[in-house]
């Protein structure tokens, strides 16, 4: 059924009206990118996994004014609402600054940050498809190692211990209890938010006390025991934007620093939870 009316001469109608509601944002390049398909914030997560395992080729996407390849057994950030609004909130953030991109899929939040006069970025996800995905686009767009490093590392296992100024990671959206049985799988699952938590008890050792980091999540996700669990990772918190709010499910940023009163302790990781 959902085939059918995506191949309905109608649907890019309906589709460009649902951007106009949406006032225009960014986002509206990304989906006429991939019009004829259902937009992944209207997906479940079998279906979300589906499609992007029928992958089977590279592909050029123009995200924000830059090019970047895209390639299979990679996360297809671009066809999200949320790397947009991502992209745009923290362009005035990055200037000057030491920069992680953690989870960073193809690359594309560490590229717009030097594009956009960071001084240096290290690039993390757990997928080496993803590191060689985002090699490939650090040299097409002629960076090099000294403004650019690479690791595969769950998290920080894996990254030369340093302090950055800004962390901005976009995690895995959905918690409940699933096994994921292959990297494009953990991209979108985090059971018992293990990722999020592990992310929090170690960017403690990798922040000094001005240290920003910005974390992208949905009002799809388990929005309360995500909040909690900042808090019980002696992080101080806001809401900082929210987009989409007329819709189902809204794309939000938070901004976390480091507590006062942390003193560098932090809870017991639980890699089972």
């Amino acid at each position: 059924m959902l085939t059918e009316l995506n191949e309905h001469p109608l649907t890019e109608l309906f589709w460009r009206r649902v951007d106009l509601a949406d006032n225009a944002s960014p986002f509206v390049q990304e989906l006429q990118q991939t019009l004829g398909e259902t937009p992944y914030f209207r997906q479940s997560p079998t279906d979300l996994i589906t499609s992007m395992q029928e992958v089977l080729r590279p592909s050029k996407v123009l995200l924000h004014g830059l090019e970047y390849q895209v390639h299979p057994g990679v996360f297809p950030s671009h066809k999200t609402r949320t790397i947009s609004h991502l992209l745009t909130n923290c362009e005035s953030l990055v200037a000057g600054k030491h920069i992680c991109d953690m989870g960073c899929g193809f690359g594309v939040v560490g590229l717009h940050a030097l594009h956009h006069g960071a001084y240096s970025v290290v690039a993390v996800d757990t997928n080496t498809l993803a590191i060689e995905n985002t090699r490939e686009n650090i040299q097409c767009h002629g960076y090099t190692r000294s403004c650019i490093e690479t690791y595969v590392s769950d998290c920080f296992d894996h990254v030369p211990e340093q302090q950055f100024d800004c962390i901005i990671f976009n995690p895995p959206f959905f918690s409940y209890q699933h096994y994921a049985a292959h990297d494009i799988d953990q991209a979108i699952h985090d059971p018992g938010l293990r990722t999020l938590k592990k992310f929090l008890q170690q960017a403690h050792t990798f922040s000094h006390r001005n240290t920003l980091l910005i974390v992208a999540y949905s009002s799809r996700c388990d929005i309360q025991r995500i909040e909690h669990t900042f808090g019980s990772y002696n992080y101080q918190w806001m809401l900082w934007k929210r987009a989409h709010e007329q819709d189902r499910f809204d794309t939000r940023l938070y901004v976390l620093t480091p507590s006062p009163s942390n003193n560098g302790v932090t809870p017991d990781f639980d890699n089972t939870a």
